[in-house]
């Protein structure tokens, strides 16, 4: 897992974002006192289910980080689509409604 710490654009907040392993993550969530949702914990299953290495990047200011997106590298094919239309990136925060 890689990531980093800043200080947040306007109050100075800290920001924390980090990137790897699903389960990696989700450490790093329970860590700080929140949990990878299970939707989240189901896409990273069906990417790995259809061959493909799943990525989470999860971000935190201020209080529980939360995923904010999952992407990820298929070995059959340099520009995987998903069965939605998209691209090789869920973004979570907009794939949640």
């Amino acid at each position: 897992m890689s990531g980093l710490d800043a200080a947040g654009p306007a109050d100075g907040t800290p920001v924390r974002i980090r990137k790897g392993a699903a389960d990696a993550v989700a450490r790093w969530m329970r860590d700080h006192d929140a949990e990878m949702p299970v939707a989240v914990t189901d896409l990273v299953t069906d990417i790995a289910q259809r061959g493909g290495t799943p990525l989470v990047v999860a971000r935190g200011s201020g209080g529980e980080p939360r995923p904010f997106s999952v992407s990820w590298n298929s070995p059959t094919s340099s520009n995987p689509v998903w069965p939605n239309g998209s691209r090789s990136c869920v973004r979570w925060e907009s794939a949640r409604s």
